[in-house]
């Protein structure tokens, strides 16, 4: 009976290991696929509260389905398999044991006791002493299941390479904050590259400028983007008199 109980627990380990690994690896994919969609759409706050709360009851279930249940079942929270059942798993591991551990705790639960059945129990328990249960459900056979991280773990791999990993975690930044207002950034940046940003009173100023535009295109591996035009920019001092500066220039009026 030891060494059932022994099986028993190695066989819900195994269980657990699997669960956490399977856990992780739909739960990565369905995180990609959220923050993706919040991405591509770039929802109001009343959506993005919406999305975030799917997310949370889906990797809930995952979490309740994949681990808690055979932790349960581990610390005998829950009803696990009696000596009966794991006998037959135990019998297609081990050829040789076939139907011998079966009958033995068929003939354990007979209530007659004769000594022609206390001599066939001892029999049978006599040739099954050797026979390793617990080798039947082997932990590590639970880390077998770590092949499905491959996929969740390759995409973020991807999308690491292609520069956009940034917006992933920028979207479950504006998902967890659910309730707050976000501006969608505008499809290009524009940067003066005059060292000089001083115009005079009623004067022009003439510079140089490039763009910017950060998409999977024109990103490099850190996020920054490439320089993708430069054009003259003429700029009207605005002072009329009084000294100021502009918001998005950065004119300086003198």
């Amino acid at each position: 009976m030891n060494k059932l109980k022994e099986f028993t627990a190695r066989y819900y380990t195994k269980k657990v290991i699997r669960g956490l690994l399977l856990f992780l690896s739909v739960g990565i994919v369905f995180w990609i696929l959220v923050t993706f969609l919040e991405h591509m759409l770039w929802l109001d706050p009343q959506w993005r509260l919406i999305l975030f709360v799917c997310f949370l009851v889906v990797e809930g279930l995952l979490l309740y389905g994949f681990v808690m249940v055979p932790v349960a079942m581990l610390l005998g929270l829950r009803n696990q398999i009696d000596n009966k059942d794991a006998a037959v798993i135990i019998a297609k591991h081990f050829p040789e044991v076939g139907d011998h551990l079966y009958n033995l705790l068929d003939l354990s639960d007979n209530k007659e006791s004769t000594e022609l059945l206390l001599a066939s129990i001892e029999q049978r328990a006599k040739k099954l002493k050797w026979v390793p249960f617990a080798e039947a459900a082997r932990v590590i056979d639970g880390f077998k299941n770590a092949k499905y991280l491959v996929f969740p773990l390759g995409i973020l791999l991807i999308v690491w390479i292609a520069g956009d990993i940034s917006l992933l975690f920028s979207s479950h930044t504006r998902l967890v904050n659910h309730d707050m207002v976000y501006e969608k950034p505008a499809p290009f940046k524009f940067v003066v590259l005059n060292d000089s940003l001083s115009i005079l009173d009623l004067s022009h100023w003439l510079g140089t400028a490039h763009f910017e535009r950060p998409t999977r295109r024109h990103y490099h591996r850190h996020g920054k983007a490439r320089d993708i035009g430069r054009a003259l920019v003429a700029f009207q001092s605005p002072c009329n008199g009084l000294p100021t500066q502009t918001p998005h220039s950065g004119l300086t009026c003198q």
